[in-house]
């Protein structure tokens, strides 16, 4: 889904919905893990605060809950995008979901549909 608005070009193909909960991370391709705080959500993705700088592509296995749903959301994403906050040390990064399970991804449509009715 490709929209134009206001000279920005939209690229992103699902609706996103505010989620500030914090998401448990653990990189694939290190043991390390940790926290961080997530701030928006999507059916293709999520946009999560770091600390550190993440390098583009970087694999990693998030956890979250959501409101709606009894169990934690398991996923496996990939850093599509980053952007350094301004006069800050942290940076906004861009998972896209590359791994999902049929009944997590439902749980985060119903969570997304129950932010929007």
């Amino acid at each position: 889904m490709l929209i134009e608005q206001n000279n920005i070009i939209e690229k992103r193909h699902y609706k996103r919905t505010r989620f500030s909960e914090p998401v448990r991370f653990q990189f694939k391709e290190e043991s390390s893990f940790g926290g961080c705080l997530a701030c928006d959500i999507g059916e293709g993705g999520i946009k999560v605060n770091f600390n550190d700088f993440i390098p583009l592509n970087t694999e990693m296995i998030l956890q979250m809950k959501l409101t709606n749903t009894p169990r934690v959301i398991d996923v496996t994403g990939q850093v599509a995008w980053l952007e350094k906050v301004p006069y800050s040390d942290r940076y906004h990064v861009g998972v896209r979901f590359t791994k999902i399970d049929s009944q997590m991804q439902e749980g985060i449509r119903r969570y997304i549909q129950s932010r929007h009715s």
